[in-house]
């Protein structure tokens, strides 16, 4: 909730400064994969970096997107609409 209201009390020119610095300073040319706040590289929670629960969340997300579109997914193969996601 802090995070929200200081976000909030931000100028638009200080919210905007960090997408304008990654999308035109080539101070930042070839660094990628990272989440940047305040023109800075942040470093959020462990969880962030673990690849087993990215794996779930993706698998996950898929099985969703499947569900909405009719479509179904089982063991990573599309399948028949209706099937056991499972």
């Amino acid at each position: 909730m802090h995070a929200l209201l200081r976000y909030s009390r931000r100028s638009p020119a200080q919210r905007a400064a960090t997408p304008a610095l990654l999308a035109g300073s080539p101070l930042v040319v070839g660094i990628t994969g990272e989440y940047w706040s305040n023109c800075q590289i942040f470093r959020g929670s462990p969880l962030l970096a673990d690849a087993g629960l990215a794996k779930r969340l993706w698998d996950l997300s898929a099985q969703i997107a499947a569900m909405m579109s009719g479509v179904s997914i089982r063991h990573g193969q599309p399948g028949l609409a209706g099937e056991n996601l499972d």
